[in-house]
């Protein structure tokens, strides 16, 4: 279970280990997991400047 605290911490120290978007793309990963507020989310990350990463896009599923 993630907070958004969390996925920033996840993508700031865990970059280069996070599943690639795009294969061979090594600069966009993500992070799909489960909420406590929606049912699932899907955060992409792209690595900007080093050492900063940009949060680009938020997906959610507020389940049924």
């Amino acid at each position: 279970m993630f907070d958004l605290f969390r996925i920033v911490e996840t993508f700031a120290t865990q970059f280069d280990e996070l599943p690639e978007l795009i294969p061979g793309r090594t600069d966009y990963r993500i992070v799909i997991g489960v909420g406590v507020v929606v049912a699932r989310f899907a955060v992409i990350g792209q690595l900007a400047r080093e050492p900063a990463v940009e949060l680009v896009q938020l997906d959610i599923d507020k389940g049924s």
